[in-house]
């Protein structure tokens, strides 16, 4: 088990706007911009017991208020939803046995400090049925996270850390590579400090770990018991515009990924679909001048949610493919 490094790193990327889904789309369902009024949406996900139960992200913003809302699909009603109150939730992720994991950062005063609590909390049906502490450490400072049976695999948004892999109580299984002490671990993080930290999606696909960038130029493939890099694909240049002080614009964000068919890996990005097998693309499929806020890939169906927070859904076969690798569908 890994020794507990603590430290705070912080990472700005700020995403690029972009306007509202065209017409012509296959169903259009305009309920939902009244329950996300005032709130952006940030990730969609489908409950695993309830496979009509679409689950929405949502923050405020500046007030820091982040909620979670489930929609009926495809009518378009609101079932329940839950507030995050003070608390910054970094991602969501479906239990395999019904409800959604949030992992959750809270800043508490111990003493006279300040310190982290990382907690995942489980919500199902609009109440927290369950939370699992996890230690203040730079192995458990996630980006994202997945649920793999029983334990959870997090992406630390320290780049020198590949992965860590917690049991259902929090504690560290693995974590790839591991540090005996802080030098060791600032010594590997400076090999970072010129270059972007972009936020990593993680997946986990026959006891593989799949690792892809947010800005995606890049994607990894590990073995999930060893930590060996079993490949990894340079998938071009990101497409960036730089702020300052650390803040970029991603032209072609990922918002999303899955899995399809148990093997094959599904990227949803606000211009396509691209999908990998053992971190190799396989086939593209182009959306045209189609933009939208945020959406999800379930059953090879296209759900999104446009500018105006309507709810958007077709099947990805109404869409061309633009580009094919190896095998097509």
């Amino acid at each position: 088990m890994p020794r507990p490094l603590k430290l705070g790193l912080a990472v700005f990327l700020l995403a690029g706007c972009v306007p509202q889904a065209g017409p012509g789309d296959l169903v259009n369902i305009p309920e939902p911009s009244e329950y996300m009024r005032g709130y952006f949406p940030l990730k969609v996900i489908f409950d695993k017991k309830k496979p009509n139960e679409m689950i929405v992200l949502l923050s405020s913003g500046r007030t820091r208020k982040v909620r979670i809302l489930a929609i009926s699909m495809p009518v378009g009603q609101k079932l329940w939803e839950y507030s995050f109150d003070n608390r910054v939730v970094r991602d969501i992720y479906p239990d395999p046995e019904g409800g959604v994991w949030a992992f959750v950062e809270q800043m508490k005063l111990k003493g006279r400090r300040t310190v982290r609590d990382f907690r995942l909390v489980k919500v199902r049906n609009g109440e927290e049925v369950t939370s699992v502490e996890l230690p203040d450490t730079v192995y458990t400072d996630w980006y994202s996270f997945v649920t793999d049976g029983k334990r959870f695999v997090g992406k630390p948004t320290a780049p020198p850390i590949k992965f860590t892999v917690c049991n259902r109580t929090g504690e560290i299984e693995k974590a790839f590579p591991t540090f005996r002490t802080l030098k060791e671990f600032y010594d590997a993080f400076r090999k970072y400090a010129s270059k972007p930290n972009f936020k990593k999606y993680v997946l986990t696909v026959d006891g593989k770990v799949t690792i892809i960038s947010e800005a995606l130029d890049s994607l990894w493939v590990y073995d999930m018991e060893s930590g060996e890099l079993l490949k990894g694909v340079r998938l071009g240049d990101p497409q960036i515009i730089p702020r300052g002080g650390g803040r970029a614009v991603i032209m072609n964000r990922v918002v999303s990924a899955g899995i399809k068919g148990g093997d094959t890996v599904w990227v949803l990005t606000l211009k396509d679909i691209r999908y990998f097998v053992d971190g190799e693309p396989i086939y593209r499929v182009d959306f045209g001048d189609k933009r939208f806020l945020t959406g999800t890939i379930k059953n090879d169906t296209f759900y999104w949610i446009t500018y105006d927070k309507s709810v958007r859904i077709a099947p990805v076969s109404k869409y061309t493919v633009v580009e094919v690798k190896g095998r097509g569908e």
